[in-house]
């Protein structure tokens, strides 16, 4: 018994006391690694679904009689805040673009609250004539959902109603640009009024109005497009969207789409990024 316990045993001992050890602790971070790999899937998967559910959601290549209309839309997340639409109520069509403060999850649960809230008021709401009637609705159900969210949220946007050759406007968002094809002139129409969802009550509806006439174009836009900034830290602005239009004004709205999306290529860009061209045939 007095070799039981020899030093090359005790070493031997200790040696596998420490790979036991280890083996213990690597079996218990396997199992911490799985458990974090199948919670990112979990999440992976909800947010894939919530990525499917937004697109499902946004018109690909929405049609207006007399009109020619391209759409763009890139998110910097799986989810992102851009909204924009174009809906026809069986009379008249409407387009909006927005953007909900900030990117992610909740901005995109946000837009999508967005979009179910101007789409069933459009629909069911009954004095549907009154296009600040339809904003005040929507704005009380987008304000109540994001009190229960506990978020601090709210949607710059403009929506337009067209009505023949008219267009009627309300809301707070970026500068409108409209192309003039008979002057070769862009007009900027500034938004006034208040953001979605950031009161429940809105006082102020001020609207704009406007005509387009055959070659004008209207090009709508969120802050994604004008903030990015190329190799001299200049941002793109108003102005390169004017300029853009005035060269290539010509071209049909896929092509106009096409165009400024090389020039989006000169400009990094930590936003969601949404435009809509829309072209008076």
């Amino acid at each position: 018994m007095t070799n039981a316990f020899s030093k090359d045993r005790i070493e031997l001992l200790n040696l596998l006391s420490s790979q036991i050890a280890i083996s213990i602790e690597n079996s218990r971070l396997m199992k911490e690694v799985v458990e974090v790999t199948k919670e990112k899937a979990k999440a992976s998967t909800a947010m894939e679904i919530a990525k499917d559910m937004q697109t499902c959601l946004i018109p690909n290549s929405p049609v207006v009689g007399g009109f020619d209309i391209s759409v763009y839309m890139e998110t910097c997340d799986e989810v992102g805040g851009d909204y924009f639409d174009v809906i026809n109520d069986g009379t008249r069509d409407w387009f909006i673009i927005g953007d909900v403060s900030g990117h992610g999850v909740k901005s995109g649960m946000v837009m999508m609250m967005a979009q179910v809230a101007i789409h069933t008021a459009l629909k069911f709401f009954e004095e549907k004539s009154n296009l600040e009637d339809i904003i005040q609705k929507v704005n009380q159900v987008i304000s109540t959902n994001i009190s229960i969210m506990n978020a601090e949220k709210y949607i710059s946007f403009s929506i337009f109603l067209r009505e023949e050759d008219k267009f009627h406007f309300l809301g707070l968002h970026l500068p409108v640009i409209l192309f003039r094809a008979k002057e070769k002139t862009i007009e900027i129409l500034e938004t006034t009024g208040s953001w979605l969802g950031y009161c429940e009550f809105m006082n102020d509806f001020p609207l704009g109005e406007f005509q387009m006439n055959s070659g004008d174009i209207l090009f709508l836009y969120t802050d994604g497009v004008t903030e990015g900034r190329n190799h001299k830290g200049e941002m793109l602005m108003d102005t390169g969207i004017k300029n853009f239009l005035l060269e290539f004004y010509e071209l049909n709205t896929e092509e106009l789409k096409k165009e400024f999306l090389k020039i989006l290529l000169n400009y990094e860009n930590e936003d969601d990024i949404t435009f809509m061209i829309i072209k008076k045939k």
